[in-house]
């Protein structure tokens, strides 16, 4: 028997329902359309997550299809849209990220209670699900391949953390470091970028990265966190400074010209520290509001 809220008939009747009710109504679609599906209990990192999480009891269901001859993942629930957190209602957004995951992206940001769910080889534990950095569906969409280092949060060597995230095609990327600070030089490589951060002082940080494509004039939302219409999110992390940076540590300012060769020719960028409205960009991980610079080639005329 399940819950109220849980019962696939209700579900289907109230058109509501909560992840457990997507995924019981999803198994009984499929048990009528003749495909083998089975639900899955697990841990998420969803609305509620934050950086570093430990998890301890299960928050989150989604469903196992039978499909030529081995099994696929999928979540109805994170694939049909999601609350709008300032009106508190359901917005319908498809996204098809969800349907029939790769198990090695699914992982990313869904771990099942029973371990064999996952669809892999070797398995993963939960301890690295929990210390891997979250990239979800706004990450890849927005043509984005990796980031290195994979942990979500990651401790200072020298004053100093590196951070290196590869796409696809070439974009335009911007950061910050606790809301508005801009300690760190990036450097723009081929499809990708590299990333040195100087916090300035000990304790913990909270770095975001931000990503679009050359010819985005608006970005559009992505994701269950972003607050506007013009706003899309690719990436966050947490950082923790040990000991104090000491007097010199960072880059300066104000940076000169950055070269990068591609295809045999040299791109200048005169990049300074000016603030820049961020509202028309895409995120890569999590919404900021505050300035920004964006740094990538200039688009072609």
């Amino acid at each position: 028997m399940y819950p109220n809220d849980c019962d696939p008939d209700d579900v289907f009747r109230t058109r509501k329902g909560v992840c457990a009710g997507y995924s019981s109504l999803f198994k009984q679609m499929c048990s009528i359309a003749g495909v083998k599906c089975e639900e899955v209990i697990g841990y998420a990192k969803g609305a509620s997550y934050k950086i570093g999480q430990k998890f301890s009891d299960t928050n989150h269901a989604w469903n196992m299809v039978y499909l030529e001859g081995r099994w696929h993942l999928l979540d109805s629930t994170w694939g049909a849209g999601s609350v709008d957190k300032k009106t508190d209602s359901f917005e319908f957004s498809y996204k098809e990220y969800y349907f029939l995951t790769h198990p090695a992206l699914f992982i990313g940001d869904h771990y099942p209670e029973e371990k064999e769910c996952q669809q892999l080889e070797p398995l993963v534990s939960l301890k690295h699900f929990e210390e891997s950095a979250c990239l979800k569906s706004w990450f890849y969409n927005a043509g984005l391949v990796s980031c290195q280092p994979e942990t979500c949060v990651i401790e200072t060597a020298k004053g100093k953390v590196s951070i290196t995230i590869e796409s696809r095609r070439d974009m335009l990327f911007t950061f910050s470091l606790d809301g508005n600070e801009r300690n760190g030089v990036m450097k723009l490589l081929n499809c990708g970028m590299k990333l040195d951060v100087y916090p300035q002082k000990t304790g913990q940080h909270e770095l975001q990265l931000f990503a679009k494509e050359q010819d985005d004039e608006v970005a559009k939302p992505t994701h269950c966190f972003t607050e506007t219409s013009t706003q899309k999110r690719c990436s966050s992390r947490q950082m923790s400074t040990l000991g104090s940076p000491g007097p010199g540590v960072g880059p300066p300012r104000h940076w000169g010209n950055l070269t990068k060769n591609r295809a045999g020719k040299t791109h200048h960028a005169n990049l300074r520290v000016e603030p820049l409205d961020v509202e028309h960009c895409t995120k890569v991980v999590e919404v900021l509001w505050g300035t920004n610079q964006w740094f990538g080639y200039t688009p072609k005329m």
